[in-house]
């Protein structure tokens, strides 16, 4: 981007200032940082409309907007550089656009004057003191970024010293920051996928399915079958019954459970009543227990 034809602008800004010893502080400020903002502008919209004639968008470009800082963030006025996705396409930030980034470039304060020399000896008067120096501004430079910091273009955003106050990075003035606001990658298209649905073969699926078939552009189809559920064998009648054991069976009492299922051989439980315990006991004698003791029967 050619920035030639703005060099004459900011040398005119400069000089009414220099001009005028009356204009100063905060209007003097303000008229440049008003002269600074509409260049800008200007030109950042003229490199938004350059990009946009190269190659067709296909997605929201990061574009850059210029405006006046708050006095909160630049005491002495300044400039506000801020980036957003310009989700429209129209080359303003609107309420719902994403914000990136913002970066404050302040100016500096205006240099003090300088004191008055003191009074000579021998009762004559000193000189006056020279007044000091003129503050030096800020200025910003702005260009196409590099591809090795920006591969898919973008802007750089060069702050100096604006030693001579003539609003260009001149060789010998002191860079003071530098940073490349790069426009977005364009991602690769995804790839398309296929599914396919075929019935089944009785030998994949006796009680019948079907079978889903993926792929992609790139890969191989993959098969998968879903069969139906085979019908379950419906189960026997179970029964029970149950009859009072005999003495033989059981000489206390008890019962007898038969179980059978559909057309099977029943099967017989015994449950037999417990019989009565009993315990005796008695004095040992002496071949049992030499030193006495007593004999438990149950």
């Amino acid at each position: 981007m050619k920035f030639e034809k703005y060099s004459e602008k900011f040398k005119n800004a400069f000089y009414f200032a220099k001009a005028s010893n009356r204009i100063k502080g905060t209007f003097g400020v303000f008229l440049l940082s008003t002269i600074v903002l509409f260049s800008y502008q200007n030109c950042g919209t003229k490199l938004s409309q350059a990009a946009s004639a190269l190659a067709p968008l296909t997605v929201a470009p990061v574009n850059v907007s210029v405006d006046i800082a708050s006095l909160q963030d630049c005491a002495y006025g300044g400039i506000s550089i801020i980036t957003y996705i310009d989700a429209n396409i129209n080359g303003k930030i609107d309420e719902k656009e994403l914000i990136k980034s913002t970066r404050n470039v302040c100016s500096g304060a205006n240099g003090t004057n300088g004191t008055n020399g003191t009074n000579g000896t021998n009762g004559t008067n000193g000189t006056n003191g020279t007044n000091g120096s003129d503050g030096k501004g800020g200025g910003i430079f702005v260009s196409a970024a590099p591809l090795g910091a920006c591969p898919a273009g973008g802007i750089q955003v060069t702050t100096f010293v604006d030693d001579n106050n003539n609003g260009i990075f001149d060789p010998s003035e002191i860079m003071t920051s530098r940073s490349s606001v790069c426009n977005g990658v364009n991602g690769t298209n995804g790839e398309s996928s296929q599914i396919t649905v075929t019935r089944a073969t009785s030998a994949q699926c006796s009680a019948g399915g079907v079978v889903y078939t993926t792929s992609t552009d790139s890969t191989e189809a993959v098969a998968n079958v879903v069969c139906n559920g085979t019908n379950g064998i419906d189960g026997t009648n179970a029964s029970v019954s149950q009859a009072v054991a005999s003495s033989s069976q059981c000489p206390t009492g008890g019962t007898v459970i038969a179980t059978t299922t559909g057309n099977s051989e029943p099967v017989y439980s015994v449950i037999c009543n417990g019989q009565s315990a009993y315990i005796t006991t008695s004095i040992a004698n002496p071949f049992q227990c030499p030193s006495g003791g007593v004999v438990v029967s149950t």
